[in-house]
């Protein structure tokens, strides 16, 4: 390992791993040729030999929400970008990229790696003036919005917000509690996010292997690994004020990216779904 690279824990670096060619252009390439994967390696073992497809489905989330943010950085401007559960992901980089005339400014949340964050974009050279680090647990919601306006964060701008990752660590109604603060009254954000679906969700000749691949995520987490169905995350969803729910599966969502879905053949495969909404 060089000296100058970063420990991650296993659970984030695993997804950064396995989106590297997603992340592709020099910039993040430098970015994350900093993190140091080792951790990773017996976690993604362990999903590999069970599930082959992991990295595929990792792959498409990833595509699926810069689908989403192309699409989102069309239609504005002087946009608000909120990533909620950031972690160490360049997805920041890529914005600054691609969209930065568009983006008024980028809030990046999480509870740790935050500060290190900070560290290696000013380490890498990278232009920051539009990105602000924000250390803050998403499972206590009633500090956030103060924390991010003290950051800058303007609630009457219209703002996307990404929760990529993120439901799985926390319970329904930590998920509920932290949505309400970004529901507006003419439902002016937009979000993206994932959540793992329940076994009754998956073909029945899937669901061993489905219960195996949870096994592995709470064994290593040592903790409950959250899941739903769509009536559940729809419910969720209408608790928190959202609107224009849109689901996606991993069947869907490879049929755009690839132009076909030759991995998934039913709705219900793939481990985790997508969801789009208003808010």
């Amino acid at each position: 390992m060089e000296s100058n690279q970063i420990n991650v824990p296993a659970t984030s670096t695993l997804i950064m791993q396995y989106a590297g060619e997603v992340y592709n252009s020099p910039m993040e390439q430098q970015y994350l040729s900093r993190l140091n994967y080792s951790q990773a390696g017996s976690l993604g073992e362990m999903l590999e030999n069970v599930y082959p497809l992991f990295k595929e489905v990792v792959l498409l989330r990833k595509r699926s929400v810069r689908s989403f943010l192309r699409k989102r950085m069309i239609e504005r401007q002087d946009e608000q970008i909120c990533i909620l559960g950031a972690g160490l992901d360049p997805l920041s980089i890529h914005l600054l990229s691609h969209y930065q005339p568009q983006i008024k400014k980028i809030f990046e949340v999480d509870s740790s790696h935050m500060a290190l964050k900070r560290e290696l974009f000013h380490s890498l050279d990278l232009d920051a003036g539009k990105v602000a680090f924000v250390n803050h647990d998403l499972t206590t919601a009633g500090t956030l919005i103060p924390t991010l306006q003290q950051a800058g964060f303007d609630s009457h701008l219209p703002t996307t917000i990404i929760f990529e990752g993120v439901i799985h660590y926390m319970t329904n109604d930590q998920f509920v509690r932290l949505m309400k603060l970004f529901s507006t009254p003419d439902k002016r954000n937009k979000m993206i996010m994932d959540y793992a679906l329940d076994a009754q969700s998956v073909p029945f000749g899937s669901r061993h292997l489905h219960q195996q691949l949870l096994e592995i995520f709470e064994s290593f987490i040592q903790g409950r690994f959250n899941r739903n169905n769509r009536g559940d995350l729809l419910q969720l969803t209408i608790e928190f004020g959202a609107v224009n729910q849109t689901f996606r599966s991993m069947q869907a969502i490879q049929a755009v990216e690839k132009g076909r879905s030759k991995d998934f053949h039913d709705t219900g495969d793939g481990f985790i779904e997508m969801v789009f909404m208003s808010l």
